[in-house]
């Protein structure tokens, strides 16, 4: 099965998650870079909303199961690989040379939160899905980068509780904090939203990049940082 299929309405890139909880492996990052690109380098797009075909989910983040099987069996190599991966797919969204949206229509867990947050606006719907970091539970400390790109999305003071809680955010409530630009009552709502609003979205992609590269280059340093912790597997608590 193809975990990542696209779709383009007018001038608009669909990047649509589709392996049910779309949890992240290696194969899933490969995937997800790989049509991230095809989007980007396409000149008639005008901006890219990425979105999952499940009904009850956006992304319930890493695979932890498959990380701690190569774990066990001592797959190191994979680990890293995969985790130099994502932080190829966090960092190609967040500096992408078109605006990115994530249209959360369902759970967003763990790296599947941090896949909303790297976009530059995020949407979610009001009747199903919840967002949450469970790894203060879990035991999965965040990489540096991590910490950088959430807090260009969630104020600082709402970041640290939801992090140290744990705790599941409605869509309603993420309004309120500014996570998200608008709630949708439901998924028809937020598709007809989400679409409506990256419609505005025709920038020209060089002042659209220097922005990014100067407003978040803090971000870009936090990207060197981590790969201490790659490199040591300082992944699990």
């Amino acid at each position: 099965m193809t975990r990542i299929l696209t779709d383009k309405k007018d001038d608009i890139a669909y990047i649509i998650m589709n392996n049910k909880e779309n949890r992240h492996d290696i194969v899933f990052a490969n995937e997800f870079l790989e049509t991230l690109d095809a989007c980007i380098s396409d000149q008639t797009t005008k901006s890219i909303i990425i979105t999952s075909n499940d009904e009850k989910n956006f992304s319930q983040g890493i695979d932890v199961e498959w990380i701690k099987t190569n774990l066990k069996e001592k797959n190191y190599n994979i680990i890293k690989e995969f985790l130099y991966k994502m932080n190829k797919v966090f960092k190609k969204i967040i500096f992408s040379c078109v605006p990115t949206i994530a249209q959360i229509n369902g759970h967003a867990f763990g790296n599947g939160a941090l896949l909303g947050l790297a976009c530059d606006f995020r949407f979610a719907r009001q009747d199903r899905g919840f967002f949450c970091f469970p790894e203060v539970d879990v035991g999965i400390p965040f990489l540096p980068s991590m910490i950088e790109y959430s807090k260009k999305a969630i104020n600082y003071q709402y970041y640290q509780e939801i992090v140290f809680t744990g705790k599941r955010c409605t869509a309603d409530e993420l309004e309120k904090q500014g996570v998200i630009v608008k709630s949708g009552a439901n998924v028809e709502e937020l598709e007809g939203i989400t679409f409506d609003f990256a419609k505005t979205l025709d920038k020209n992609r060089v002042i659209y990049q220097k922005l990014k590269d100067r407003i978040f280059a803090n971000i870009k340093e936090a990207f060197e940082k981590d790969k201490h912790y790659i490199e040591t597997l300082d992944i699990f608590a």
